[in-house]
This record gives C-alpha cells, structure tokens and sequence, in this order.
C-alpha cells in the first residue's frame, strides 16, 4: 500500500521531471454524484446518494498517483473516505502491467485506516478493452489483523452510437475472501451501460454479490460523472 509521504514524494520527483520535458505529465479531475456508492458490489452509503471526486496525475513514465474522495452513509462509523494512491504501469508486447499501492483514509477515526497493494493485466482485443486483476491488503487493525485478497475481471466495449456519441458496455466480476468481503467470502458483479454526451458521461449498472447481507443486494446504479 502507499503511504501518502511517498505519494508526496515521488509526486516531486515526478514533477522534477515534468519541468525538464514539457508535456511529461498531465493532470485531470473529477466528480460524480451516484445514487448509490458500491465498493466490489457492497454499498457504503447505506443505498444512498453520494458524491464523489478527485484529481490524477500521470506520467509518460508510465507512473501514477491520485487522491479521490466520496461521501459515506449517514450515521456509520465514517462520514468521508479518501483515498491515496500511486502506480506503476509497464508495456509487455500489447498487454500493459499496472502495479499499485492504495491508503483508504478514514478522516473521522484511525481504527478504519488501512492500506493495499495491486497487480492488474490489461489488453485490448479489437474494440474490447479487458483487464484482470488481483488486490492484497495485508494484516492491519482496519481489517481485523487477517489479510484480505480480491481477485477481479472487468470488461468494456462500445456497443453503438447515440446522435454520435459512444455507448459503451462495461461489466465485472469478483472474488473477496477476507474480513472486507463481509461474511468472510463473496462473489459480486455488475453489468451497465455509459454514454458520454454533453460533456459527462451518464451511466446505469446493475450491482449485486451473494452476500446474504442486505449491504450486497442487487440494485440499479446511476452515476453522472464529470472529467476535466
């Protein structure tokens, strides 16, 4: 996991660099409200409205790092959760190699507070974007001092077009077997669409897992996201 002194470190580092080759780093922002903030099919927001941005840098280099934030349920242990995180990214041939270290802040208590690493393979098959990856936080009090693992594939490709703007269909699937997972192990998933139109991209998923906790019950998700 990243430590926020190291994102801060590296982030100058990388700086450093951008003011030796102009155009080495780009900057971008965001923020989305959702109706419903799902982490790996599981809500946070007790099925309720969020919202959600942040800011990413990345690097010719092939480095990352960012800083995102959202809104939590009303009432829980947390009423905010940021997250930190930096990467790095490799090309293999027409596959690229994501490495990856993430800290979730829990500004209200230090008793959620923990961190994880991640490893992701990425490729393109004609218009069909896919990506399998794998996320390992390890002993930590946040997650009752267990390791917790979670194994992903997500898929994307655009399936038409709408007044000319993409419609894109994206879905996934996971596998968490640790504390995080709820009930010790789930299986979740989530099929939508998003189209880009008018500057923000609109999107509908259907989100659900087998968690027998009504935290994991399927349900619709709409999100209105907008990138700068």
């Amino acid at each position: 996991m990243k430590t926020i002194l190291a994102t801060v470190g590296a982030l100058a580092a990388v700086t450093g660099v951008a003011c030796a080759e102009e155009a080495a780093v780009t900057v971008t922002g965001n923020v989305a409200m959702v109706s419903d903030y799902r982490a790996r099919g599981v809500t946070v927001s007790d099925h309720s409205f969020a919202l959600q941005g942040g800011f990413d840098l990345e690097a010719q280099s092939g480095f990352s790092a960012g800083v995102w934030a959202s809104s939590l349920a009303d009432g829980g242990d947390a009423s905010l959760e940021l997250d930190v995180y930096a990467g790095q990214s490799f090309a293999l041939g027409e596959t690229e190699l994501a490495l990856g270290l993430i800290a979730y802040i829990y500004p209200d208590t230090d008793d959620l507070n923990y961190g994880e690493a991640s490893v992701a393979l990425s490729r393109g098959f004609g218009p069909i974007d896919g990506t399998i990856g794998y996320a390992y936080a390890w002993e930590q009090t946040a997650v009752a001092d267990q390791a917790n693992s979670y194994l992903y594939a997500n898929i994307a490709a655009p399936v038409a077009e709408v007044h000319g703007m993409p419609l894109t269909l994206g879905a996934s699937l996971g596998y968490e077997d640790g504390p995080l997972a709820v009930e010790g192990e789930k299986v979740d998933w989530s099929l939508g669409l998003a189209l880009e139109a008018s500057g923000f991209e609109w999107a509908v998923s259907y989100v659900g897992s087998d968690l027998d906790d009504p935290s994991g019950d399927e349900g619709a998700v709409f999100a209105l996201t907008r990138s700068y």
